[in-house]
């Protein structure tokens, strides 16, 4: 039997946070102990059996995608300031950063990952004003689209957290209901968010995989829902799951003993990789199927960290050279670059873009913490 490796429960996952790396609870959800609690009824959907992780293959594939591409020369990203939220995007060239886009209050900025659109909640209340979600008054979540090329704003319904699709094309958010919170979800050509999930249960988006919806509900599995409603379970991973890939052929995973797991949809194949001494931080797509993560090997300040990338077609992983220190990577849409953030303690990330061979060339620094979204 492997060892399990040390460190933060299967529960939780190493991000980077103000204060450097920290282990903060996971965005993505652990089925596999809740799911063999649940107690089935005549009227519940039955659960397909959980998909068993095997062991890494030992000695791993050799790592062989290397994209060739130029480096990225901006970089979106989303800031909190004193009293909004602000988009801003840094020349990699120059350093020079300059912003795009601002909510008032807490509002929140959910950007596109492609595309010129971002989304932003705002409460209305009954008298038909506005506010930020955050404000002392009563009101429903409505989601706006704002596109930063025309600035068109738009009405798209009541929903929070909205999450985009890959191409921006897309988009799904949460909206409550007297029984339980439901899914709604919209294509940008008909832009109105509508129900994809049925009445009475609570659902969660893990995100969009290629036109459909990954998401987690009950019985505790993973499911599709299209835009049409149509709503199918896929067998899942005995592993905590992360996201999809953009393109929809994988799901993402973390392995009770550490291991990277990724599986196409709808199968109940695995491909799994050995992380070694690594516990990931937050994890990117890139447009080709490659994932690119921050990495490192404790939740102490000063514990060793690199950029990691992980490539499922193969099941191999490449550390990349010269990124020691790594707080957070953030990939070009095409894989092939990078940009490498630096600095567990505040007020600056030091910014670098770097290549898979290692090849990093300083860029510009931006405040601690910031949510990076585009690299382009």
């Amino acid at each position: 039997m492997r060892k399990r490796k040390t460190g933060p429960s299967r529960e939780l996952i190493v991000a980077i946070a103000v204060t450097g790396l920290v282990v903060v609870v996971a965005v993505a959800i652990v089925i596999a102990r809740m799911g063999r609690s649940q107690p089935q009824t005549s009227s519940t959907p039955s659960a397909l059996p959980l998909v068993s992780i095997p062991p890494p293959p030992s000695p791993a594939p050799a790592f062989t995608a290397m994209p060739e591409g130029p480096l990225p020369t901006t970089l979106d990203y989303v800031q909190p300031a004193r009293t909004k939220m602000v988009l801003n995007q840094i020349d990699l060239t120059t350093g020079r950063i300059r912003r795009l886009f601002q909510t008032p209050g807490d509002s929140g900025i959910f950007p596109s990952r492609t595309g010129d659109n971002v989304a932003y909640v705002m409460k209305r209340t009954s008298s038909g004003k506005e506010f930020p979600p955050g404000a002392d008054v009563q009101g429903t979540p409505i989601v706006h689209v704002h596109n930063l090329r025309t600035g068109r704003d738009i009405e798209v319904g009541e929903g929070f957290r909205p999450v985009w699709s890959w191409d921006g094309s897309r988009l799904a958010a949460y909206r409550s209901t007297p029984q339980e919170t439901e899914i709604v979800a919209m294509a940008m050509a008909d832009p109105h968010l509508r129900p994809v999930t049925p009445p009475g249960q609570n659902w969660a988006i893990l995100g969009w995989a290629g036109d459909r919806l990954l998401l987690f509900g009950y019985p505790l599995r993973l499911y599709v829902a299209d835009l049409e409603g149509t709503l199918r379970q896929i067998p899942s991973p005995d592993a905590t799951t992360r996201d999809p890939s953009p393109d929809g052929r994988w799901i993402f995973s973390v392995s009770h003993q550490g291991d990277a797991v990724f599986q196409p949809v709808g199968s109940r194949k695995t491909v799994v990789i050995d992380l070694g001494p690594w516990q990931l931080g937050q994890s990117y797509w890139t447009g080709n199927d490659l994932v690119v993560v921050a990495a490192a090997t404790g939740t102490e300040i000063d514990a060793p960290s690199t950029v990691l990338v992980l490539d499922p077609a193969t099941g191999s992983m490449l550390q990349v050279p010269n990124t020691q220190g790594a707080v957070t990577a953030f990939p070009a849409l095409d894989g092939a670059s990078f940009v490498l953030a630096r600095g567990k303690v505040a007020p600056t990330w030091k910014l670098w873009t770097c290549r898979l061979s290692g090849d990093c060339t300083r860029s510009g620094d931006v405040r601690i913490g910031v949510a990076p979204v585009r690299a382009g």
